[in-house]
């Protein structure tokens, strides 16, 4: 079996690797007057709610080192980067924390487990590599077709007359 017959049988079954899209980060940006209120990171529980950490250092490693928070006040945002979720995929939130424990949501992103199907991605750059293929063998057949109908002369062999010569 050839490399592309594989392939595609491979692309058509969906058979594939898993690719994780870790690390993944989140930046959130606060006001002069947030500057210093300790940064939250939390996992939406429900539309009004969520559960995590609130951290006021420059720098804090939660879960092992697994997500790290980075506090960057002359710039006015912190990051929060993701090596593994250890709440799971869903909706996250990053604030700021009031003085009476209410926090101000600041943004929010959605975070998977990060693993994309290969084939999925794959089987749409066959698809296309197939029809330019396609495409390009009936350009080069209809050029190549029309440069041996050029080749042909368009015009039959005539006898020519002298018109010019005296009859007597």
């Amino acid at each position: 079996m050839g490399f592309w017959t594989t392939a595609l049988v491979l692309t058509i079954t969906g058979v594939g690797v898993e690719v994780a899209l870790f690390p993944q980060e989140m930046e959130c940006r606060f006001g002069e007057a947030d500057r210093e209120k300790p940064k939250v990171w939390c996992k939406q529980n429900t539309t009004q709610c969520c559960s995590g950490f609130a951290v006021s250092s420059a720098e804090e490693s939660l879960y092992g080192g697994q997500v790290t928070i980075r506090v960057l006040r002359d710039q006015n945002k912190f990051t929060v980067s993701i090596a593994q979720l250890p709440e799971g995929e869903g909706r996250y939130w990053c604030g700021v924390l009031n003085p009476d424990n209410t926090m101000v949501k600041l943004g929010e992103a959605d975070f998977s487990d990060g693993e994309v199907p290969v084939w999925d991605i794959l089987r749409w750059a066959l698809l296309a590599a197939l029809l330019l293929s396609s495409l390009s063998s009936s350009l080069y057949a209809k050029r190549r077709t029309g440069k041996e109908k050029r080749d042909e002369a368009p015009y039959e062999d005539v006898q020519m007359i002298n018109l010019s010569a005296k009859h007597d």
